[in-house]
């Protein structure tokens, strides 16, 4: 690993897991060498396939839906689609179609261009959740089953 870091160092920039077997004489495969590298405090992945030095304060990829949560938690529990959407695919090679698909899939919602957790608008938006087939409070106050989430998307 301390060859993969002075690769690194060297390039100034990120690497995909192919490029950096190369830079090590493919000591490793690309597999094997995400493997290592992922449980190495001192690396961090950078894109999907791309990884960079941890001191470089990148942002680190993770799944869209944890990309897309943190950013939600970083703006207050909710963000424009836009925002996310210029934002997310600026940083990461991350398509549109993509980021849309996760923010309009459990656990989020889009309603009038903003990103909302789904156990958030259940609470704010009661009166269309009873418009919806809730029928007492007690369905309410557990949350929407499966049934009524597909109901609710209009899938």
């Amino acid at each position: 690993m301390n060859r993969v870091f002075s690769a690194l160092a060297d390039a100034g920039h990120p690497l995909e897991a192919s490029t950096l077997a190369e830079k090590i004489d493919n000591a490793l495969s690309p597999a094997a060498l995400k493997r290592k590298i992922g449980s190495d405090a001192r690396f961090s992945r950078s894109d999907v396939e791309m990884w960079g030095l941890a001191e470089w304060g990148m942002p680190v990829y993770k799944s869209i839906k944890d990309l897309v949560a943190d950013l939600m938690e970083k703006n207050g529990g909710t963000i424009s689609s836009d925002t996310a959407i210029r934002v997310l695919t600026r940083d990461f090679s991350i398509k549109e179609s993509s980021l849309r698909q996760v923010m309009s899939s459990p656990p989020f919602t889009v309603r009038k261009g903003i990103v909302h957790l789904l156990a958030d608008m259940t609470e704010k938006e009661g009166d269309d959740l009873n418009l919806m087939g809730y029928a007492n409070s007690s369905d309410h106050e557990a949350g929407p089953s499966a049934d009524d989430l597909i109901r609710m998307m209009d899938l």
